[in-house]
């Protein structure tokens, strides 16, 4: 919240760093420490933005890790919530 990403963001870059998946955002997030300062990429509403963050402290027990999912049925077509609730489920949320 503090660094702006809303609950729709798609994050497409953290830094120098290409993000096409959950498990690149989760290994390229261990190239940066509490303190650093760097930008992130979103796609938010259809445009590209950057946004410029500082990272915390980990949260406590937290080991970077996502718990497995089933997968789920990609939609073939359909409209920006049928997508948005795809990718949701696929990578998490609360």
């Amino acid at each position: 919240d503090r660094a702006g990403i809303q609950i729709k963001d798609i994050i497409i870059a953290l830094g120098e760093y290409r993000v096409e998946s959950i498990t690149d955002l989760t290994r390229n997030l261990r190239n940066f420490r509490a303190g650093d300062t760097t930008t992130v990429t979103i796609i938010r509403g259809g445009a590209q933005m950057e946004l410029t963050i500082t990272f915390d402290e980990r949260p406590e027990g937290f080991d970077g890790t996502v718990p497995a999912q089933e997968p789920a049925e990609m939609p073939s077509e359909g409209d920006y919530e049928e997508w948005y609730d795809y990718f949701y489920r696929y990578f998490g949320g609360e």
